[in-house]
């Protein structure tokens, strides 16, 4: 006989991932999402380059790429620190239905580290990032057209999700 669940600490639980869930959503920039949308929650973006925009809020700077949709297919948080808490928030996020993240081997440079879905589909790369003289925590997710736009862009620190080079094993 399995014991039995404890009702009210799981129901706790749930309802506090739902809530951060919706804080989240409303507060910050995801995966998927318009320039409209971005637009509508922080105002015109504070500058752009290309297909990338930059928007600036209390508490983060917030880049977005947007794919020839016109979805968002990077999303890019910096902050002076990015807890473990924001990073677990931020990756249920921007990929809530990804549950195995595998991470890549080192890739030459010391202060990033990169993951990849087990489907190959979605990245996460996090590391620092220089900002006007100060080094900046930076969290980025990038789909696969998301790593086509950062190369695109010479953005040199982000992954390129290349299925025949990049194992999961």
């Amino acid at each position: 006989m399995t014991p039995p669940i404890n009702s009210h600490g799981f129901m706790k639980k749930i309802l506090t991932a739902i809530l951060v869930a919706l804080t989240l959503s409303s507060a910050y920039a995801k995966i998927g999402e318009t320039r409209l949308e971005a637009e509508s929650r922080w105002g015109k973006p504070a500058f752009e380059k290309g297909p990338l925009s930059y928007y600036f809020t209390q508490n983060w700077m917030i880049l977005q790429a947007y794919d020839d949709q016109g979805t968002a297919a990077i999303c890019g948080y910096y902050n002076k620190v990015i807890t473990d808490d924001d990073a677990r928030n931020f990756d249920f996020l921007n990929f809530p239905n990804v549950q195995i993240w595998k991470q890549l081997p080192e890739s030459g440079t010391e202060t990033s580290k990169q993951w990849i879905s087990d489907d190959g589909q979605s990245c996460i790369v996090a590391g620092t990032a220089l900002h006007d003289g100060v080094n900046l925590g930076c969290r980025m997710y990038l789909t696969e057209k998301g790593t086509e736009i950062a190369h695109s862009q010479g953005l040199v620190d982000e992954p390129r999700v290349d299925l025949e080079k990049q194992t999961t094993n």
